[in-house]
């Protein structure tokens, strides 16, 4: 027993004279630990699907924030998701915000060199994804876009952030595929129809193939039917729901761009819904 517990007690002595030592990269530790960079976030790796960082060769981009804002605030998109110098020249399509309010009454903004670009929206109670699509026409990363914020006004829980691309103006990185941006930005009845043919120039596309359209809306009730009718046929999507987000119609492959097409293309709407954009894929 006497020599189990001069055993103990020696331990003991060890233990109480450790001294923590110091190393160059101890604070830097301790700041990733608690995000760093005096609040800005670094990437992340993603969702399942979307690439985390910056620089990987894909056209998005997501960074996880996992952060609460109260009252008025900013969000810096190039910083937080290192939108630098070697990407100057990149179009920017849309962004996306992915959050919840308290309230369910937060207001979002996207806001480009000081100026707010489209409404406002409202970010609701739960986890959503937000839209916020920028114009044809001064959207590279530069000159023309210095500045990309989303501006929040409310008690927010941001969960994530994200951008998508679009090709450089030196028309690298196409790979023969050409993408037509509609803006709608607007509120369309049951019943009503929008003519896509006669929205775009359909000349610049004539023996392409049509690969994939999509469109960014909304409902009032969250049970709007919209439906797309090409040439050869329609498919529908059912139950478009009262978030603002993006949906994808199927498109058979042989639907082509010839000369003179059979019929307009339409898309039709059974419902109360706001409809942002409309985005129409094209490859050779």
């Amino acid at each position: 027993m006497k020599t189990m517990t001069l055993v103990l007690a020696a331990l003991t002595l060890a233990i109480t004279n450790i001294v923590p030592t110091a190393n160059a990269g101890g604070s830097e530790t301790i700041e990733a630990r608690r995000g760093g960079d005096n609040g800005r976030h670094r990437p992340g790796p993603g969702r399942p699907g979307h690439p985390g960082g910056p620089g990987m060769g894909r056209d998005y981009q997501e960074v996880r924030v996992n952060q609460r804002y109260t009252g008025q605030s900013i969000l810096p998109l190039r910083q937080m998701l290192n939108i630098g110098q070697e990407d100057r020249g990149r179009k920017v399509q849309f962004v996306k915000l992915i959050a919840e309010t308290a309230a369910g009454r937060g207001q979002a903004a996207l806001v480009i060199d000081g100026r707010q670009i489209g409404a406002s929206q409202t970010v609701a109670r739960g986890w959503g994804e937000y839209i916020f699509r920028l114009p044809e026409h001064d959207n590279n990363i530069g000159d023309e876009l210095r500045t990309l914020q989303i501006h929040l006004n409310g008690n927010f829980t941001v969960y994530a952030v994200g951008v998508q691309f679009g090709n450089r103006n030196d028309g690298g990185g196409n790979h023969g595929r050409l993408q037509e941006n509609i803006l709608i930005q607007r509120r369309i009845g049951g019943g009503q129809a929008i003519n896509l043919t006669s929205l775009i120039n359909m000349q610049k596309y004539i023996g392409m193939r049509v690969v994939g359209i999509s469109m960014v809306a909304q409902t009032a009730a969250g049970q709007g039917d919209a439906t797309l009718c090409l040439t050869l046929g329609c498919s529908t999507i059912q139950n478009v729901g009262t978030r603002l987000q993006s949906y994808s119609f199927p498109v058979g492959p042989g639907e082509l761009v010839g000369l003179g097409i059979l019929r307009a293309w339409t898309l039709q709407f059974n419902g109360n819904f706001y409809v942002d954009s409309i985005q129409i894929q094209f490859a050779r």
